[in-house]
C-alpha cells in the first residue's frame, strides 16, 4: 500500500542544517580577464587576422597596422588567451585611440546575484554559493564581495562570486538561480523537510514501527 501511494522510508540521523537564501542573477564577463585592444600608434590598418568568436592565444597577431610617422608596420597582439568578443576595424581603416578588438577569457566568469531589502543585509563575503545549471554542471563557489553601489535599474544589491568555466558551459548574459548559505549547524537528529506532515493541529513525522 505504501509503495502504491508513493510513500518512501528514510533513515533519520545526524545532519548539517543549512539556512539558504535563494537569489536570481546573471553570468557576467570577468572584468579582470577582459581587454579592449588598441593600436599603439595611429595609422592605416593593413590587415585583420581574426573575427568575432575566434579563440586566440597570448601574443597572437590580431591585426597589422602601419605607423603613420615611421611608415613601419607593426602587429597588434592579444594580451592573453581568450575569445574575440567584438571587432571594430577592417582592412583600410585608420586606427586611432578607439579600440580595435574586445577580448575576454571566458574560462573564468563572474556570477552576479541580486538581493533586495533584508536579504541584502544578510550577505557577507566568504559565504558558500551553489549554482544549479544544465545537467552535471552544478557549481559551488563563494561570495567574493558585495558591490558598494545598488543597481539603478532594479534597486538591488549585487553579490559577486567567481564562476569557473573551464568547459565553456556558462555564457555571459545567462540568467541563473543560486542558493547562498547564510548559516549552517550540525544537529544530532534530522529528517527531510518533505517528511513533515500535518495531523490535526500538529506538525508530525510518521515513523515505521
Amino acid at each position: 500500500i505504501a509503495e502504491s501511494a508513493g510513500v518512501t522510508i528514510a533513515q533519520a540521523g545526524p545532519a548539517v542544517i543549512r539556512n539558504d537564501l535563494s537569489l536570481m542573477g546573471q553570468v557576467a564577463i570577468n572584468g579582470d580577464r577582459y581587454a579592449e585592444v588598441r593600436a599603439r600608434f595611429p595609422g592605416p590598418v593593413q590587415s585583420v587576422r581574426v573575427n568575432v568568436g575566434d579563440r586566440v592565444r597570448a601574443g597572437q597577431t590580431l591585426a597589422m597596422v602601419e605607423n603613420s610617422d615611421s611608415l613601419v608596420a607593426y602587429a597588434v597582439t592579444a594580451p592573453f588567451a581568450g575569445v574575440v568578443l567584438a571587432r571594430h576595424t577592417n582592412t583600410g581603416d585608420v586606427a586611432g585611440a578607439e579600440p580595435l578588438f574586445e577580448l575576454a577569457d571566458l574560462s573564468s566568469l563572474w556570477l552576479e546575484l541580486h538581493a533586495f531589502g533584508d536579504d541584502a543585509t544578510r550577505l557577507r563575503p566568504g559565504m558558500p554559493v551553489r549554482l544549479d545549471g544544465p545537467a552535471e554542471s552544478a557549481v559551488t563557489t563563494t561570495v567574493q564581495r558585495i558591490l558598494p553601489l545598488a543597481s539603478s535599474a532594479s534597486q538591488s544589491v549585487i553579490a559577486r562570486a567567481l564562476l569557473p568555466n573551464p568547459e565553456g558551459r556558462w555564457r555571459p548574459g545567462m540568467a541563473v538561480s543560486a542558493k547562498v548559505t547564510i548559516s549552517e549547524r550540525d544537529v544530532p537528529l534530522a529528517v527531510q523537510t518533505a517528511a513533515l506532515q500535518r495531523f490535526r493541529d500538529f506538525t508530525v513525522v510518521f515513523a515505521r514501527v
